[in-house]
């Protein structure tokens, strides 16, 4: 019998999400000497972090061990390409998986848009709709750069 494979559906909607169930991990460092985010950008990641706290979720600062075997690739590639191009890379590679999303969390001095990219479990892209939700308004919603 052939092996049938049925399109993963997510489990529910975004709305019945109880952040008061949500465990999340964040980190604001890559761990490795090359590319170290800017204080803005980890400032805001760290604000980010706060405000889902806030609202209920357990928030704590790890980086996820897969992040590891990124950080044994970037170490080899960096040779040959810049940290952001890597980044860039493995996160399609992640992303191609597990539901992602990016939402504006902040603005950095020169007016420039900050983005905070998340990463959910396979199949709960719910749960990544509602935590992008949270942050959106935490951070006052959507805003154009200041140009």
């Amino acid at each position: 019998m052939p092996l049938r494979l049925e399109p993963s559906r997510p489990r529910g909607h975004s709305k019945d999400v109880s952040l008061n169930q949500l465990r999340i991990a964040y980190f604001t460092r890559w761990g490795h000497d090359h590319g170290t985010p800017t204080p803005a950008i980890q400032e805001a990641v760290e604000e980010a972090a706060t405000a889902l706290a806030r609202r209920g979720a357990s928030v704590k600062q790890d980086r996820p061990s897969f992040f590891d075997q990124i950080d044994d690739v970037l170490d080899s590639w960096l040779l040959e390409r810049s940290p952001a191009d890597v980044y860039r890379k493995e996160m399609e590679k992640l992303t191609d998986v597990l539901p992602a999303g990016t939402v504006r969390v902040a603005a950095s001095p020169d007016g420039l848009p900050i983005g905070l990219n998340l990463v959910g479990r396979a199949v709960r892209e719910d749960i990544v709709l509602r935590v992008l939700a949270e942050l959106e308004s935490a951070s006052g919603g959507w805003q154009p750069p200041d140009l």
